[in-house]
């Protein structure tokens, strides 16, 4: 009986896989807080899809992974306090509007 070995990219897939699997909960919780249209899950075919345009070797796929992950993360982070500081500025100008003397 003969036994394939797997390859180094099959052994990233299966890491990238479980990574995923690990942080989708977090994930979801992400993409939900970004208002408009929340952007579309991370999956294995869109990580792998940027590795292969970017010429990422398959013995970086696992790290390259992370990398997108984190990006992904910061970025709704990022687009959950640029809705908290406009709504802050809105209120902001708002109250700032209504204390200053109208002139007629």
């Amino acid at each position: 009986m003969l036994v394939k070995a797997q390859t180094e990219r099959e052994r990233a897939i299966e890491r990238i896989e479980a990574g995923l699997a690990a942080s989708a909960a977090y994930h979801e919780a992400q993409r939900s807080a970004v208002t408009g249209r929340p952007p579309k899950p991370l999956t294995v075919e869109a990580i792998l899809q940027v590795a292969d345009t970017a010429e990422v070797p398959d013995t970086d796929l696992h790290f390259f992974a992370r990398c997108v992950s984190s990006l992904v993360v910061m970025g709704c982070g990022t687009a959950k306090r640029h809705k908290a500081w406009q709504a802050s500025d809105s209120k902001t100008l708002q109250s700032a509007s209504r204390r200053q003397p109208r002139s007629h």
